[in-house]
């Protein structure tokens, strides 16, 4: 794994995604001009809540993360599912279990998660050692990482 200098490491986030694909089949790689031909657009993180600036800055304020442009290629493997990352810079991944099909919806069908130190915290400085879910609990309330509850972030990684 490499050497994360900060939360917003750009390298690091590079390097963390292509171990992740690097352990799978990938049978479609898209790029920033073909980025929804892999991530099916439909229910987004944030739908802008958690990001500052405005469409012009690369963020779309309106739809949320991930965003062409501001996540790095998503691709599908060979199981169907999709994954892509939530920005250029933070080790925050995305995955839809069942790719283009819905709900195509967080917590249900697609998680976020993210990577941590031995004592599962999130890594911003440092070397990961495990990957947990962003989200630690199952949310019931409508928030940010959680427009159409219950999601099950937890039982997800854990349960399965």
């Amino acid at each position: 794994m490499p050497y994360r200098s900060s939360k917003q490491d750009t390298a690091a986030t590079k390097a963390e995604f292509a171990l992740i694909k690097s352990g799978l089949k990938v049978v479609k790689q898209c790029n920033d001009d073909t980025f929804y031909d892999c991530w099916v657009k439909a229910d987004t993180l944030c739908g802008g809540s958690c990001a500052t600036g405005n469409s012009e800055d690369g963020v779309d304020l309106e739809n949320g993360y991930p965003v062409s442009g501001t996540a790095l290629d998503p691709f599908i493997d060979a199981s169907g599912r999709t994954w892509a990352t939530y920005s250029r810079d933070e080790n925050l991944y995305l995955v839809d279990t069942n790719g283009p099909s819905g709900p195509n919806r967080f917590g249900k069908d697609r998680w976020i998660f993210t990577l941590a130190n031995a004592e599962g915290t999130r890594v911003t400085k440092g070397v990961p050692v495990k990957v947990i879910p962003y989200a630690t609990s199952d949310i019931t309330a409508v928030s940010s990482f959680c427009k159409h509850p219950p999601c099950y972030y937890y039982t997800w990684l854990y349960e399965r």
